[in-house]
């Protein structure tokens, strides 16, 4: 059966209006709000602080679980089942109760804060920037730019994206010619179906499948018993290992499938909504430069409240522990800080920004049969947050959350205008093919 390019409808939203602020979002937020909370601790049994007086100390036998909670810095943790219940957690966790801080690990943690935000946002702008001035070379010839605006760039990389995925299909097309009319036919209606809503997704969305893609491969990763000290070194942050890489990679990192996959949906929810504010409103700014992409733009946003949330979540909790401490008899033994995970700090930037950019949009909560405005709604979920601090729960990382919610109110204000200066400190006055 010939596939022609009217089975792929590639110009499907050609000639529509462009994304408006005042477009209904109800659409994005069928996602229970609930599923944007989750930034999982995993958390160790608790050991309360007693005085040891030191003489006493190694005449008296040491139990086996006292043995397995006092593991040196360096040794391998005992395996643990992802399904175990907390009480195997403290092997899971026994390598990092020591205070690995230096004198150097603040500046070394700001450092790596300050160029990770500016390299990344930096990236994201030359990027934008460079395939902004392919397209407006493709489409003017190197003429006047008059009446090019956003959508039209938008609508021409639709329109060869589309070619792309009906040449691929034609490929498809001549590899399942022996596999008979009836099966050629299904896996062809499926590949229009998938390319029909390829082509139509925001590229905000695309940017959340592929985190999605990458939040996978690292929760594989978990699986995988020979890789379990290295997910912990690596993909854990713990505010007394002294690391700094782990308040990236944390983000991405994922332990549990229920916390993976509530974290997916609320990222595809969330994360369209907020780019789709993150284009329109930088198109409505004076003097505004081209842009005929946001998925960079996106990109630097969610990776940027990623790391914000994990360094507010680090910064406050070693400062409670060291006031704490100080507190302490000299021989006392210290108390323990849980390592945390998760890109829900990032998602709670998402959704601060979408309740103050469409403050009209009504939110479906989990368990609950009917929806609610989204600023009350997450004003609720803030609430429950910051009680979860007050009462010192462990279960979540609710520093993390309010951090991350911090973040996306920030970048409502400051955000657009910010990242046009960087459009502009990174300028370039010809395109090139990315």
């Amino acid at each position: 059966m010939p596939l022609r390019a009217a089975h792929l409808r590639p110009l499907f939203f050609v000639g529509r209006n462009p994304p408006s602020q005042s477009l209904s979002c109800r659409s994005f937020f069928r996602t229970p709000i609930a599923t944007a909370k989750p930034k999982k601790v995993l958390k160790p049994s608790v050991v309360k602080p007693r005085v040891v007086i030191a003489n006493l100390k190694a005449a008296r036998p040491v139990k086996l679980s006292q043995q397995r909670n006092s593991l040196p810095v360096h040794a391998t943790p005992l395996p643990v089942d992802p399904t175990a219940d907390s009480g195997d957690q403290t092997n899971f966790f026994s390598s990092f109760q020591a205070d690995l801080r230096t004198p150097e690990s603040w500046p070394k943690m700001l450092f790596f804060i300050v160029a990770l935000e500016l390299g990344v946002t930096l990236y994201a702008a030359r990027k934008t920037n460079l395939n902004t001035d392919y397209w407006v070379d493709r489409l003017t010839h190197g003429e006047a730019t008059e009446g090019l605006n956003n959508h039209v760039i938008v609508v021409a990389r639709a329109v060869e994206f589309g070619q792309t995925l009906e040449r691929w299909g034609q490929v498809l097309v001549r590899m399942t010619q022996a596999l008979g009319t009836t099966m050629q036919r299904v896996m062809l209606d499926s590949y229009i179906s998938a390319a029909e809503k390829i082509i139509q997704a925001p590229d905000a969305l695309r940017v959340c499948w592929g985190i999605c893609a990458v939040n996978g491969v690292v929760f594989l990763a978990w699986r995988i018993p020979s890789l379990s000290t290295f997910m912990i070194t690596n993909f854990v942050h713990h505010p007394l290992s002294g690391k700094a890489h782990t308040l990236l990679t944390s983000v991405f990192s994922h332990h549990g499938g229920f916390h993976l996959i509530f974290n997916s949906m609320a990222l595809l929810s969330f994360g369209s909504a907020a780019g789709t504010f993150l284009y329109v409103r930088q198109a409505q700014l004076p003097s505004s430069p081209l842009e005929s992409t946001s998925a960079y733009h996106f990109l630097a946003f969610f990776i940027s409240a990623g790391v914000f949330a994990s360094f507010g979540s680090h910064a406050i909790q070693v400062r409670r522990y060291d006031a704490f401490v100080r507190t302490l008899p000299k021989f006392a033994a210290r108390p323990r800080i849980n390592g945390s995970l998760g890109a829900s700090g990032a998602i709670y930037a998402c959704v601060t920004l979408c309740a103050l950019a469409f403050p009209d949009t009504r939110i479906a909560p989990l368990f609950i049969p009917f929806s609610v405005p989204i600023q009350p709604g997450v004003g609720a979920l803030m609430l429950l947050d910051v009680v979860g601090v007050l009462r010192g729960w462990r279960m979540f990382d609710h520093i993390a959350h309010l951090s991350g919610a911090l973040f996306g109110v920030l970048y409502y204000f400051f955000g657009p205008p910010s990242w046009n200066g960087y459009r502009r400190l990174t300028a370039t006055d010809s395109g090139k093919e990315i």
